[in-house]
């Protein structure tokens, strides 16, 4: 993953399609976003959801990890119309998921965004504009989701806070969201 900047930076923010910049800066929830855009066809596919180490040193510097530390990491499609429309990754630590927030760890295929956007405590920090190589997502989502990718995917990444413990969520904006949003 590659974190860039805070989106509000305009000349950041001009590197990804224009048609993803209302999306990016949206501090608004993306679920809410996807089910109105796709009249109530969403659903949540889990791809991947295991505690492990986090590799990635832009997501242990975010979340205040050590090397060593162990988060709950859920790699989930968001799906309109059927077809995949964002690849999204959340990462939990394991300090995190205590008291009330003991329920994230039981989400199954249910948007994480409902009960960050319902969670009476919570609190987004920045928006960071991110990318993801093509490599990567179509590793990741698969040839059953993707489309075979041959550039890098834009999205953001945001920091939340609930009852001030952190959670980090990334999430790219696959090109049918570009495409369909580009219509008239």
């Amino acid at each position: 993953m590659d974190i860039l900047s805070n989106p509000n930076n305009p000349l950041q923010l001009s590197m990804a399609p224009f048609e993803l910049h209302s999306w990016i800066t949206d501090n608004g929830s993306l679920t809410q976003k996807l089910v109105a855009a796709s009249d109530g066809e969403f659903e949540v596919r889990v791809l991947q959801e295991k505690w492990q180490v986090v590799r990635d040193a832009e997501e242990r510097k975010l979340l205040g990890l050590d090397s060593d530390d162990e988060a709950l990491v859920r790699e989930v499609a968001l799906c309109c119309f059927g077809s995949p429309w964002v690849y999204a990754r959340s990462v939990l630590p394991a300090t995190t998921l205590v008291g009330p927030e003991k329920q994230l760890q039981f989400l199954d295929n249910k948007p994480l965004g409902a009960l960050l956007f319902t969670h009476p405590d919570m609190r987004r920090g920045s928006i960071h504009l991110s990318r993801l190589s093509a490599e990567i997502v179509n590793q990741r989502l698969g040839a059953a989701f993707c489309e075979g990718l041959t550039e890098p995917v834009w999205g953001r990444a945001s920091l939340f806070f609930l009852s001030d413990k952190p959670l980090l969520v990334s999430e790219y904006f696959l090109p049918v969201v570009y495409r369909t949003l580009s219509r008239p």
